[in-house]
């Protein structure tokens, strides 16, 4: 049932029935006194079940942003977003422009993955058809720096906040926000969380636990969590099961142009640089950022890559240090018996 009020209010009489007023919205507020303001009422439904309403209000401060209350299931007073500065981030430099494939075109076969590139897009254009995001990718493939990106692409709009899950203590996720935020609509809110594959088995759990639990209460908040492919073994269609409700996308690799870019920006001749490459039986590993990083450096110290045993030796070395800087204190005790095992598998591969 709906009458015309001028409030936006919840009440619930003793029959049960909750009753919802609906505000007021005009073009023009003249000959009303200052005490009513544009107002409507928004209720969010999900699955036939109403989940939030909210009482948005003109702030009348020129901006033509509108602040707003919750009324149900539990009444909440937030703070004008425009009255809050939002968190600034730099733009990345030397950023490779990439994009992201739904998970299931992404771990199909090769012609299932040709023919499906038009379904290739930026992250930042997914987040509007998706509010919730799982970025998975493998080691070395960038999802920090993409994760980075996107906190620049996204600060001018939402209130961005990006965060290392690596540094997590088993906070509420609500507290993991600058305090100045935690009182805005969760609408209006990006949060980006990076390396899900960093957190220890038991932090693991009390984060999935506290993360529930500020999803419960801040639905309508855009979010997105990176995580190296390996540590969520149990994903097999576009829809996580890790965390429901998200859509699962894969980073792609880099392309020819942006690998060319990449050399030309160091000033290395491409077709001399994939002609080593695929002699020395490397080129497959220049579509990872992290990988081509060395390669092209190796390429500029000695105009040549090494054989493929050195190479890997030296890959291999700086694989282990930059895990070892992501994971403290875990690695350095046991890298002796990791290398000797990789030498071992090495050579039974041989």
């Amino acid at each position: 049932f709906h009458g015309h009020v001028h409030q936006a209010d919840v009440t619930i009489p003793e029959k049960g029935m909750v009753e919802i007023g609906s505000g007021c919205l005009s073009g023009d507020l003249s000959y009303t006194n200052a005490n009513i303001q544009h107002q409507f009422t928004v209720g969010y439904i999900r699955d036939n079940n109403i989940i939030c309403v909210q009482r948005w209000v003109d702030n009348t401060d020129g901006n033509e942003i509108f602040a707003s209350n919750q009324l149900f299931p539990e009444r909440k007073t937030f703070v004008d977003p425009s009255t809050i500065d939002k968190e600034p981030y730099e733009r990345v430099d030397a950023y490779i422009s990439r994009t992201v494939l739904p998970y299931e075109t992404a771990t199909g076969d090769t012609i299932t993955r040709y023919f499906s590139k038009e379904k290739a897009l930026p992250l930042n254009e997914v987040l509007q058809k998706h509010s919730k995001i799982l970025l998975l990718c493998d080691a070395g493939m960038g999802k920090s720096i993409e994760l980075l990106n996107l906190a620049h692409t996204l600060c001018d709009k939402y209130h961005t906040f990006l965060y290392s899950l690596k540094d997590y203590v088993d906070q509420d996720i609500i507290n993991l926000l600058p305090e100045v935020y935690r009182k805005l609509p969760s609408n209006r809110i990006a949060l980006l969380l990076d390396g899900y594959d960093e957190l220890s088995n038991t932090s693991k759990e009390i984060f999935e636990k506290k993360f529930r639990n500020y999803l419960k209460e801040n639905e309508n908040s855009h979010i997105v969590i990176t995580s190296r492919s390996n540590f969520c073994r149990s994903e097999t269609t576009n829809e996580s099961k890790t965390f429901p409700t998200f859509n699962i996308y894969v980073l792609s690799e880099l392309d020819k142009v942006s690998v060319v870019n990449v050399l030309k920006q160091k000033d290395i001749d491409e077709g001399k640089f994939f002609s080593e490459a695929n002699a020395k039986k490397v080129n497959e590993l220049v579509t990872n950022p992290f990988y081509l990083t060395k390669l092209s450096d190796l390429y500029i110290n000695a105009n040549a890559l090494p054989k493929k045993s050195e190479l890997m030796d030296k890959l291999i070395e700086d694989s282990f240090e930059l895990d070892e800087d992501k994971y403290p204190g875990d690695l350095g005790e046991q890298y002796c018996d990791l290398f000797r095992s990789l030498e071992i598998i090495a050579f039974s591969m041989q």
